[in-house]
């Protein structure tokens, strides 16, 4: 058994660096497109990261199970957030900047890759840091942009789902861009909490290195409907929100205890 994660970690191991490698150089062969402006790299950048996101994904060992699709045209997306393995799974779906936290900005190669994305980093705990980013969303959503961000606002041990804050839903209403619920939950078999969780004291390399020494992991991703802001302020859309997630997270949860039950009968 210690053979065999071994060897999957050196062969996945291998097989993530060469595809950071190339995300590499995708991104490079699309700085010169600046010259026609910002947005127009986004939107040639999008379909080449969602390309980019399955490639690790694969690398990874990851498989997933999907239930519904995202909603079309501009629209803020609100997800539960368990591990930095989210943003690769929901990344392999949408063709949205991510708004995340400082820290990922300082991340060897994937930080940089983050930037070029597009994507919007916020300081934790900064009144000033949180006020920038929602005019920056603001302005990405009137232009039709969209946007993927995680309103716990840190990780969780993926049991349950934290308190959303409303301070970056502000863009939505100013807006009247609909929100739309997402939830994730990796499957965990025995494990007392979600064997990816991403939580204090655990490095990045420690949980690159457990995911990719795993046999497999499995990751339940659930698109649920899209709430309109329009008429309500902030902390009533944040709350139904929340509802939403909650909701299809226990969906979820309730399909995982099914699969289990089926399996020990056959």
């Amino acid at each position: 058994m210690a053979f065999l994660r071994i060897l999957r970690l050196m062969l996945r191991g291998l097989a993530l660096i060469v595809v950071l490698l190339w995300g590499i150089v995708l991104t490079l062969l699309l700085l010169p497109f600046r010259l026609f402006g910002e947005r127009v790299r986004e939107r040639l950048l999008q379909p080449v990261a969602r390309h980019w996101f399955r490639m690790v994904r694969a690398a990874m060992g990851v498989q997933e199970r999907c239930h519904g699709r995202p909603a079309h045209g501009p629209v803020l997306l609100a997800a539960n957030h368990i591990s930095w393995l989210d943003i690769v799974v929901l990344g392999c779906h949408v063709g949205a900047c991510f708004v995340s936290k400082s820290e990922v900005a300082a991340w060897p190669v994937l930080g940089w890759l983050a930037k070029q994305g597009g994507t919007l980093f916020i300081h934790r705990g900064r009144h000033e840091s949180a006020a920038r980013i929602a005019h920056e969303m603001t302005e990405r959503l009137q232009s039709g942009g969209r946007l993927l961000f995680f309103p716990e606002g840190t990780t969780s041990d993926g049991t349950s789902v934290r308190r959303f804050r409303n301070r970056l839903f502000q863009p939505a209403v100013e807006c009247a861009t609909p929100v739309q619920a997402v939830a994730i939950r990796y499957r965990r078999g025995s494990e007392a909490v979600d064997p990816v969780a991403y939580l204090p004291g655990v490095t990045l390399v420690q949980s690159a290195i457990g995911v990719l020494a795993r046999p497999r992991t499995i990751v339940d991703i659930r698109w649920g409907r899209a709430v309109e802001s329009r008429g309500i302020d902030r902390r009533e859309l944040a709350a139904l929100v929340e509802q939403e997630v909650v909701a299809e997270f226990s969906a979820i949860r309730e399909e995982s205890r099914d699969s289990a039950t089926l399996s020990g009968t056959l």
